[in-house]
């Protein structure tokens, strides 16, 4: 006969139980498998996996040095038929500049290796698993839709991507970024909004030669209800900075830092000195963003590009080993007031 379990300790396993398979559904561990086809990249009998584990601090602006290193030997054990595995259970810290790049990444990797296929799970850290999860990060890689992110996440603004400066998505940006701080549009705000017009303007402007084919830009938001503060993080794929400005004879010989011709074009070494265009329009977006820091209207802006790292709050300026791909603006959205519109 079958035993009827009634006592108060079962049922608590019972409930445990479902709690543990509903998680399981809404957050599967892996990126794809086998039942779940909508993903292309599900791993093929046969193939010979390449697994790699990814640093701990899933975090470009936070782990420069490991992050720069893990990529490099992605794309030096990648092939054709190269079938790899990212594994992302150690991951304690992910951050947007991180989920943006690594889309950027596996983008141009798809250029030259199409037939490579991506596999990996998800960290064991619940606030990791979640930001990647509602990133947008799978949709945007496999193409599809998908089937498990029905609800939308309200601190997350899913990756965005673009190759023209984009008015109206700007403006839902800085939408999302007051709705998250229950704030009133204000001066701040507008100078949020004006960085990433001009994020989005410097892409098509300076990222590419003319006779290149356009790539795209990549944006994600977070709101951190802890700190009360919305984090913008923007990336194109592009030449990078240090490549693209016009140099002096002596940087042309490699005899100024990547950092110290950054510094130079953020402080607007009058904007034709820079422009490769020599156009008066172009050369003015890094600053205008720099300036939007130095008046207090932004926080925590960091830029990336090539060699050159700059963290403008906490004063640090490193040269990277690895060249970093495309240029990464990243800032923190700061409401306090009205300010002097004049500054």
């Amino acid at each position: 006969m079958k035993k009827i379990h009634s006592s108060a300790k079962y049922k608590h396993f019972l409930k445990k139980r479902h709690e543990y398979q509903l998680k399981r559904k809404q957050y599967p561990r892996y990126f794809m498998s086998h039942k779940h086809t909508q993903y292309n990249g599900a791993i093929q009998p046969g193939d010979t996996p390449f697994s790699i584990d990814a640093p701990t601090i899933f975090s470009i602006i936070n782990n420069q040095i490991e992050m720069l290193n893990f990529f490099k030997d992605i794309k030096r054990n990648m092939n054709e038929n190269c079938n790899l595995f990212i594994d992302m259970e150690r991951v304690t810290l992910v951050t947007t500049d991180a989920i943006i790049y690594m889309l950027l990444f596996f983008d141009n990797l798809k250029e030259i290796y199409p037939n490579f296929k991506l596999n990996g799970n998800f960290p064991k850290d619940e606030k990791s698993k979640i930001l990647l999860f509602h990133s947008g990060f799978l949709e945007k890689v496999f193409k599809t839709k998908n089937p498990y992110d029905q609800i939308k996440h309200k601190a997350i603004l899913k990756i965005e991507t673009g190759t023209d400066t984009n008015a109206t998505l700007a403006g839902d940006i800085i939408t999302f970024a007051l709705n998250s701080l229950n704030e009133a549009p204000s001066y701040s705000s507008r100078r949020s909004y004006r960085n990433i017009i001009e994020a989005m303007s410097n892409t098509n402007n300076h990222a590419y030669e003319k006779n290149e084919k356009v790539k795209k830009w990549y944006l994600m938001a977070l709101y951190d209800e802890e700190s009360n503060k919305v984090s913008f993080s923007f990336l194109d794929s592009g030449h990078g900075i240090i490549s693209t400005v016009k140099k002096k004879n002596f940087e042309k010989l490699g005899l100024i830092s990547h950092i110290s011709i950054l510094e130079s074009v953020l402080n607007a070494e009058t904007h034709n000195n820079r422009s490769q265009t020599e156009l008066i329009q172009r050369g003015k977006g890094l600053p205008s963003i720099y300036a939007s820091f130095k008046s207090g209207y932004t926080d925590n802006l960091v830029i990336i590009s090539n060699k050159a790292f700059l963290d403008a709050k906490n004063n640090q300026r490193i040269k990277l080993k690895h060249s970093f791909d495309g240029t990464l603006i990243s800032w923190d959205f700061i409401q306090g007031g009205e300010k002097n519109e004049t500054n």
